[in-house]
């Protein structure tokens, strides 16, 4: 099967928000208390975003003319300087449909976004994953991020 890795343009939002509903459900059912189960339809403000703001970008995979994946990123600046790298990519999100798993499509969508960066002159790339998402970690660990902090949440609800 050949995969395509083009630009992500307004044409692919509709099958782009299948793939991220997919993502999405599978975080609130792992954490259902930190995450909400919504409408697909939520995440499409987002993509405009993603679509409009000339520092996002992101790129889909094509299969046959079919989106298999999207990964999504942004150029992020720090204003503190004890960083090596005070501009960076972040990856915002990167989601395979469930039909196109073990294809090697997100280590493809995710060499597009080292290339901009290589091509940028971007020394970093960031992004992050949950604590219940063993895969994802497995995943990013063979493209060799490496674990630098941890995000750590209080729900202040009252009960």
């Amino acid at each position: 099967m050949t995969i395509e890795i083009v630009a992500f343009q307004p044409q692919h939002i509709e099958e782009v928000l299948t793939i991220l509903h997919e993502s999405n459900c599978l975080h609130y059912q792992n954490n259902p208390d930190y995450f909400a189960s919504r409408d697909k339809s939520v995440s499409r403000p987002y993509l405009e975003w993603i679509l409009k703001d000339p520092n996002t970008f992101g790129f889909v995979a094509l299969s046959q003319q079919v989106v298999a994946g999207i990964v999504v990123a942004g150029l992020e600046t720090r204003i503190d300087n004890i960083y090596q790298a005070d501009k960076y990519y972040k990856i915002y999100d990167i989601a395979v449909g469930s039909k196109f798993k073990k294809m090697g499509i997100g280590r493809k969508l995710h060499e597009a976004v080292v290339q901009k960066a290589r091509c940028n002159d971007i020394r970093q790339i960031e992004l992050e994953v949950y604590s219940f998402n063993s895969g994802a970690k497995a995943f990013y660990k063979k493209l060799h991020y490496e674990e630098v902090c941890s995000t750590m949440v209080l729900n202040t609800k009252l009960s």
